[in-house]
């Protein structure tokens, strides 16, 4: 699991070790307006995503902007 899937989703179930499902990442790629190829080569770190990428998987994942980042 990738830092940036660990992370935003540990952060938006309240959890450290949370568990990723293809559902789940479908549903983030559905409220964010990014596909699922992009959003798995950000997660696996084979593509840098932009700011506005960012802001917006924050968004779709209920954490703050700040988050992914850290």
């Amino acid at each position: 699991m990738s830092y940036l899937e660990t992370h935003i989703h540990s952060k938006s179930r309240g959890c450290e070790d949370a568990s990723i499902t293809s559902s789940s990442r479908s549903d983030v790629c559905g409220r964010s307006g990014i596909d699922i190829a992009t959003y798995s080569r950000i997660e696996q770190g084979h593509s840098s995503p932009l700011l506005d990428t960012l802001i917006r998987i924050a968004d779709a994942n209920g954490v703050p902007p700040a988050d992914p980042v850290r």
